[in-house]
């Protein structure tokens, strides 16, 4: 979607790392993994990978504002960062729900998916904006604007925005299915 190389390298080593702090968090708690909570790196993948999606999107945004990297970074930090903070413990505090079933298998799997999430969320607030720091610093104004891949969105939104009874209706008809 953005089109560029780099994004790999800003989201997949603060991801990476998360991944090995929760391993290693879980190493030393609960010491095992069973086939239910193995699959936990997977989701945590998926799930973990939102927050640098997000921080790295305004980045691109407030870069194009004209701003420099450095302001940029402290926008997606104080900003932007609270409410990635604030859904990435409403979701582990949801994954902690988990931990009251009787279940050994889910209480274990919430544990490490609220603490893999966590690590995630701190793994990328800490490190993705100094790795954008080191490697843009100085090229703020050589970012150049690339059109995102637009996924059809701006086809959907004109439906919605001219139908939207028939497209509610939609919706509703495919959830009765």
């Amino acid at each position: 979607t953005f089109r560029r190389f780099e994004v790999l390298y800003f989201t997949g080593i603060p991801l990476a790392c998360g991944i090995v702090w929760t391993l290693g968090l879980t190493a030393a708690t609960v010491q095992h993994l069973t086939i239910i909570t193995a699959s936990m790196g997977a989701v945590l993948v998926g799930l973990g990978v939102d927050y640098g999606i997000l921080l790295y999107n305004r980045f691109l945004e407030e870069v194009h504002r004209g701003r420099d990297v450095g302001e940029a970074i402290e926008i997606i930090l104080l900003r932007t960062g609270r409410g990635i903070i604030t859904g990435g413990l409403t979701t582990a505090a949801g994954f902690l729900g988990l931990t009251l079933t009787t279940f050994k298998g889910f209480q274990e799997l919430g544990l490490i998916a609220a603490t893999g999430l966590v690590c995630c969320l701190a793994s990328m607030l800490l490190m993705m904006p100094s790795l954008i720091a080191i490697r843009l610093r100085r090229r703020s104004e050589s970012i150049r604007r690339r059109p995102l891949l637009t996924l059809g969105l701006p086809q959907l939104a004109a439906m919605v925005l001219t139908r939207p009874k028939t497209t509610l209706a939609a919706g509703i008809l495919v959830t009765a299915y």
